[in-house]
């Protein structure tokens, strides 16, 4: 784990202990959004909906993690679990905006991801869904299913963090793609090959502008 997410991540979570008290988990719904920076990101678009987020998570305590995949320099935000994270988010905001392009490591965002989710904990100490739903957002573009990168981090991360034993209709998944065309993919292993889970593959497919 690289010494720039641990930073942000201890920062954010050290205060997460008491965040569930503010509102019932139980009626909330858990946000996870995924974002990539490439050239086909409709930047103007995507910053204006991002806070859009951040300000629902602020006035109505939306519990949301924000997720800006960048090598070993990834940055995390989150608002509506006890601590508002406004500096990293404007992280988040600055890099869309000052950058064209920012570059994925598959094995360094699993390993974020999953220790996001460690603390972040979907479940409760007898196993039971701890939130009313859970939604993925991933804000991505062609380039990143032609890596394998839908393999190798979507469903690399649904198989660790056992997605498919989750309760009927308590998660959710948007593949937010952007770029000129269609995302194209194998409608009979969406995924890649490394599961094959109904409840990860029957996503939704959104064309983000």
């Amino acid at each position: 784990m690289v010494k720039r997410i641990i930073v942000l991540v201890v920062l954010t979570f050290s205060l997460l202990v008491p965040c569930f008290a503010i509102g019932d988990p139980g009626s909330q719904e858990l946000r996870f959004i995924y974002i990539t920076n490439t050239i086909d990101t409709p930047t103007a678009s995507l910053t204006k909906h991002l806070k859009q987020v951040y300000k629902d998570g602020i006035n109505y305590g939306y519990p949301t993690i924000f997720y800006l995949s960048n090598m070993n320099s990834s940055v995390v935000a989150t608002v509506g679990l006890g601590h508002d994270d406004s500096k990293a988010f404007g992280e988040i905001i600055n890099i869309l905006q000052t950058s064209t392009y920012n570059n994925v490591d598959a094995n360094q965002d699993l390993e974020n991801i999953k220790e996001i989710f460690d603390v972040v904990d979907f479940l409760n100490e007898d196993g039971t869904f701890k939130y009313q739903s859970m939604v993925w957002d991933f804000f991505i573009n062609q380039s990143f299913w032609d890596l394998g990168y839908n393999d190798k981090i979507i469903a690399g991360i649904c198989y660790i963090l056992d997605i498919d034993s989750l309760p009927d209709g308590c998660f959710r998944m948007r593949i937010q793609y952007s770029g000129s065309g269609d995302l194209t993919y194998d409608i009979r292993k969406p995924l890649g090959t490394r599961l094959d889970c109904t409840k990860i593959g029957n996503f939704d497919l959104i064309k983000f502008e």
